[in-house]
């Protein structure tokens, strides 16, 4: 990855995950499963970026959204591998300074396999970009190529397209 794309990289990302959160059904996106309570729902969408579905889920949490956030935030030091039973190890293999992002880094995340070895196991290497402004706090990532880090024959390199876990401040 050409670490002068950057800027232009972290500003689409943002543009695409931004946009898919504020989207609705009006939008293309259909509900296709909710809890009994109906405070869980997941909805799908063909995608226009790739051949494939997008989904999203969205459910309300009691909680303030950096208590939220601190569970899902992608980190080696975090608290996310300890309950996300799919990831095996996460490493940052670089850091980039941002001024108007508080965070931003380059993950290699290993997951397990699966289905007794029918699922190989895979690692994924993504650009990672945190956010916590007073809209929303949050972590965004898309899988980027990085010479540094080439794929290994003890996993598969897996892609991920647009990603991302959002925590919206809201009133109450």
């Amino acid at each position: 990855m050409d670490l002068t794309k950057i800027p232009s990289k972290i500003d689409e990302l943002r543009r695409q995950i931004m946009s898919c959160a504020s989207e609705g059904e009006k939008d293309g996106w259909h509900l296709v499963k909710q809890s009994e309570s109906e405070q869980m729902k997941i909805y799908s969408k063909q995608s226009a970026l790739f051949n494939g579905r997008m989904f999203k889920a969205e459910c309300m949490i009691d909680g303030s959204p950096e208590t939220c956030f601190r569970h899902c935030n992608p980190k080696p030091e975090g608290t996310r591998a300890t309950w996300d039973s799919s990831i095996k190890d996460m490493e940052v293999i670089q850091r980039i300074s941002k001024d108007q992002w508080p965070e931003v880094y380059i993950l290699r995340t290993m997951s397990h396999g699966a289905a007794m070895g029918m699922i190989s196991a895979r690692d994924f290497v993504d650009l990672i970009v945190n956010v916590n402004n007073k809209e929303v706090v949050g972590t965004m990532g898309e899988s980027v190529t990085l010479e540094s880090c080439p794929p290994v024959s003890e996993y598969v390199r897996g892609f991920n397209h647009y990603c991302g876990v959002l925590c919206f401040r809201i009133e109450g």
